[in-house]
């Protein structure tokens, strides 16, 4: 295993570690969001949490994978699938569709900030981890992955 697999998966099981403790809290965020049926599916903006209405081919795709997801946690599934698939344009589609959803939930926030950072947009990275700084800044996993790309 070479170390930056190693690093991501230090990574993802400290994240993974921190969101237990804070589900007590996304649960209460999540029961005063609106439905999905009331909810944009934005693009890709570049920006988290800023709905526009151009097309994404991710939310369109229904060709190989069935239905198109409706809730957060369907997108996150869609996300994690492609991004093990080794396709970071489609996971990172998918994250931001999820994070319109339930935009409290700094765990898909993250997992769109490493997968920008992998892709190689070290600036659109960047801004996740800012974002989720904003909430919790002693996020470890927006922290190091921050660390990784300055």
């Amino acid at each position: 295993m070479n170390t930056g697999a190693a690093f991501r998966i230090a990574v993802l099981s400290a994240g993974l570690a921190l969101s237990v403790l804070f589900c007590p809290r996304l649960t209460a965020q999540q029961e005063s969001e609106p439905s999905p049926e009331q909810a944009n599916l934005p693009s890709d903006t570049g920006s988290p949490g800023i709905v526009t209405d151009e097309g994404n081919s991710a939310a369109t795709d229904t060709e190989s994978e069935g239905e198109s997801p409706s809730t957060a946690e369907e997108f996150h599934d869609r996300a994690e699938t492609h991004a093990q698939n080794h396709e970071a344009q489609e996971a990172i589609a998918y994250y931001t569709q999820a994070i319109q959803l339930d935009p409290g939930n700094l765990e898909y926030l993250a997992s769109r900030a490493d997968l920008y950072g992998e892709a190689g947009d070290f600036s659109k990275a960047l801004e996740d981890c800012e974002a989720i700084l904003k909430i919790d800044p002693n996020n470890l996993r927006a922290r190091l992955l921050r660390g990784r790309i300055v």
